[in-house]
């Protein structure tokens, strides 16, 4: 009987101190900084998608007459969830197209182009 409750006592001691160390999870695997609506491409000013952004399911002829021009020439990061490849432009107009983002890609764009960016449109 001793020995019941030692074992007893032992797995519920186990059992909360397991309960303790379990790290809480979040409803969203996405981070706030990471925001974008569904079936959109999204571009950032920061490097890990910070803000402003752009969310799109259009092109964007002219990102120099969009919100105050505050993406234009600096699109740091993009989050693709469109369904589609999106290709970036360093003119105005879709003109002299700099790069393809494909569809679930989500992260840094390319040093080189970053502050190039004017157009961007699903390709």
């Amino acid at each position: 009987m001793r020995i019941r409750r030692a074992i007893t006592a032992a797995a519920l001691a186990l059992g909360a101190t397991t309960a303790l160390t379990v790290p809480a999870t979040t409803a969203s695997a996405v981070p706030a900084n990471w925001e974008c609506e569904a079936s959109s491409f999204c571009i950032y000013h920061g490097e890990n998608g910070e803000p402003p952004r752009l969310a799109l399911r259009k092109g964007a002829y002219d990102l120099g007459g969009i919100s105050g021009g505050k993406l234009n020439d600096h699109v740091y990061s993009a989050r693709n969830i469109s369904g589609k490849a999106w290709c970036l432009y360093e003119h105005a107009g879709y003109k002299s197209p700099i790069d393809t983002i494909p569809d679930k890609f989500q992260g840094k764009i390319a040093d080189h182009i970053r502050n190039r960016v004017s157009s961007v449109k699903a390709c």
